[in-house]
C-alpha cells in the first residue's frame, strides 16, 4: 500500500507511457511540473491549487485536471496522478 506523503510517490514508464504519482498533506507545498496533464484529488481538507495565471480554492471531495506546471498549498491532503506529455483540459468538479 501507498502511504500519502507531500511529493512525487512514484514514477512508472512502460516505454511508451510515463506515470507520475504525487501527493499532498496538511501544511505542505507540492510543485507539479511542466510536461504533465495533472489529475487530482481533495481526500481531506482544502488546497489552494496556482496554475497559470489562476488560483483555484478546491475542498474535499472535489477533484481537478490540468496541465502543468501548477503548485498546491495544502490544509488537507489528496493526490495526484500525472500523464507525461500528455496535453489534457483544465477541469474542476466535485460537490
Amino acid at each position: 500500500m501507498l502511504k500519502i506523503q507531500s511529493g512525487l510517490l512514484y514514477e512508472y514508464s512502460d516505454g511508451k507511457f510515463t506515470t507520475a504519482v504525487f501527493g499532498f498533506t496538511m501544511n505542505t507545498d507540492v510543485e507539479l511540473p511542466i510536461g504533465y496533464t495533472h489529475f487530482g484529488v481533495v481526500v481531506e481538507g482544502e488546497i489552494e491549487l496556482s496554475y497559470l495565471d489562476r488560483i483555484r480554492f478546491l475542498k474535499n471531495g472535489d477533484f481537478f485536471s490540468i496541465v502543468g506546471p501548477a503548485v498546491i498549498k495544502s490544509k488537507g491532503s489528496g493526490m495526484v496522478s500525472a500523464a507525461k506529455d500528455y496535453i489534457g483540459f483544465n477541469i474542476f468538479g466535485g460537490h
